[in-house]
């Protein structure tokens, strides 16, 4: 499972839902904890423009696409992979088998309502799921101890991260080895319940990222070729 597609010089694990889940299940039985990055168009689009965002992503265990504009963009046309990632396969998966199992699961969000909705979607789709408790990051958050003390607090097993770039991967990897956790899940705006908190505007913030995103990833290949080429590669 060393498969990789590269978006902008960003190393994307080119995983089936499956592989992704298998992956996820080996990370929670495991001590350290592992980080689940969920990549979309939008991310991939700010990448450019955040300092330290790609040195960032690439410290996560596992970086998955969160649509298929990702795909797209690196030129993968395989029917099964776009209609599972369209259908959000693996986050399906993953709940499930947090619920079967009875894991706790603890969110981080920068919204209220996106922090309502997402907890209201989840306790109706997913049964058995075990909310353990969530919490508010506002910008700039300097009250660190008290959210480590919190998730820890909880005995939570997946921390869900529904944050902004930057401060999700900054938030995450500053506090990576002082969570008591198995799985990080960086989300970002990849999950469903979030978009629809305000659905016109992602849809065309989703069409618009997705058509620049390709358009770029075509100008960083090109330019790629050339420097090889200038160096007789």
């Amino acid at each position: 499972m060393d498969k990789k597609i590269n978006v902008l010089d960003i190393l994307i694990d080119n995983f089936t839902a499956k592989e992704a889940m298998q992956k996820t299940m080996e990370y929670m039985q495991s001590e350290p904890t592992n980080i689940v990055g969920v990549l979309t168009a939008n991310n991939l689009m700010q990448a450019a423009e955040i300092e330290g965002y790609k040195d960032n992503v690439e410290r996560f265990d596992m970086v998955i696409a969160g649509d298929i504009s990702v795909l797209e963009a690196a030129g993968v046309d395989e029917g099964p992979m776009l209609k599972e990632t369209k259908r959000q396969i693996y986050l399906k998966m993953l709940f499930r088998y947090l619920s079967k199992h009875r894991k706790r699961v603890f969110f981080l969000t920068n919204n209220e309502t996106v922090c309502g909705r997402i907890q209201e979607h989840l306790e109706s789709e997913y049964r058995g799921l075990y909310i353990a408790g969530s919490i508010i990051v506002r910008e700039n958050e300097t009250a660190d101890d008290m959210i480590i003390n919190e998730i820890n607090g909880s005995e939570t097993d997946c921390v869900i991260a529904v944050l902004e770039s930057p401060m999700q991967e900054e938030f995450i990897l500053k506090n990576q080895q002082l969570i008591d956790t198995r799985v990080w899940l960086a989300l970002g705006d990849a999950l469903v319940p979030v978009r629809k908190v305000n659905k016109s505007r992602f849809r065309l913030a989703d069409f618009l990222a997705g058509r620049a995103l390709k358009r770029e990833n075509e100008k960083y290949k090109k330019a790629g070729w050339q420097t090889d080429h200038e160096y007789g590669l």
